[in-house]
């Protein structure tokens, strides 16, 4: 339905037309391209909320895509679809970001799965009411057919879960990391590394700075106290667990390298682009001088 309307410009045109004249929110659909990694989700949402607009052109066109959007067991799977994709969206989101490591990104992964399971059980008992716009939809037109095909869905995605997320032998291993002032016993470390943590864990004075800092940021302002703590714990911590950095960098590049650009060295413009430093301009314009009047 979506590349019907967005194959041809007149039809681009002729839709925009019809959902201005309904006082649509919305005037055009949206493609769904693989580069751009959330659009999938919002294709199925911005088709649902126009599900009324896009019936009535493809009726005006002759297509027979039209039927489907007249048949309530199809437009129920759409919304459900729609749902889940936006909660999938969610934590998608949630996992870009700088300063993310594996402890935080781990915990919100096994949140997701829980609440598949929870989700799962809901359905069985006939409640939907987590997914908002299916809830909503089935009501209005009281339906209720599609429950046994989403437990089954939820079912896969989350045994898809499980499979590229397994469950760790030993989640509680990288607590020293995040809670050094509380944890204070890591049998899987050395001997010299938990007598180091023991002291670390005594040190009032830096459990007054932990709490302000990141994670990042207190193992290595004690680097030079507690060097080869500090060193273990940076070796968890550093490691890049998404690819946001990479998109992010590819995102600046794509913006630089212009067509009004003239250079082909990019690496300097770059680093400044992504970098958080502020250059200090009042230090680099005092290192020129200025024309001064004789």
């Amino acid at each position: 339905m979506v590349n019907y309307i967005k194959a041809r410009p007149l039809n681009i045109r002729l839709f925009a037309t019809l959902c201005n004249e309904l006082g649509s929110e919305h005037e055009c659909s949206l493609f769904h391209t693989e580069i751009r990694w959330l659009s999938r989700g919002n294709v199925l949402s911005r088709l649902f909320e126009l599900r009324d607009e896009v019936r009535l052109f493809l009726m005006e066109q002759g297509s027979q895509l039209a039927d489907h959007l007249t048949d309530p067991d199809w437009l129920t799977r759409l919304a459900y679809l729609a749902c889940i994709f936006e909660k999938l969206n969610g934590v998608n989101m949630s996992l870009q970001g700088e300063n993310t490591n594996i402890m935080s990104l781990n915990d919100k992964i096994n949140a997701f799965k829980r609440k598949l399971e929870r989700w799962t059980e809901r359905v069985e008992m006939g409640r939907i009411d987590m997914f908002s716009e299916l809830d909503e939809f089935m009501e209005e037109n009281e339906l209720n057919t599609v429950k046994k095909s989403i437990t089954t869905h939820l079912q896969a995605l989350l045994e898809h879960f499980h499979k590229y997320f397994p469950e760790e032998t030993a989640p509680e291993q990288y607590d020293w990391i995040r809670s050094p002032f509380t944890v204070t016993r890591a049998n899987h470390l050395t001997s010299d590394l938990e007598d180091a943590l023991v002291e670390l864990s005594c040190d009032r004075t830096l459990k007054t700075v932990f709490n302000s800092k990141t994670l990042a940021e207190f193992w290595i302002s004690v680097e030079r106290e507690y060097p080869q703590l500090s060193k273990a714990a940076m070796d968890v911590l550093m490691p890049f667990y998404t690819t946001y950095l990479c998109e992010k960098t590819f995102s600046a590049l794509t913006y630089i390298k212009n067509k009004y650009r003239s250079r082909l060295n990019v690496e300097d413009d770059l680093r400044v682009a992504v970098s958080k430093i502020k250059p200090r301009m009042d230090l680099l314009c005092s290192k020129r001088c200025a024309h001064t009047s004789h």
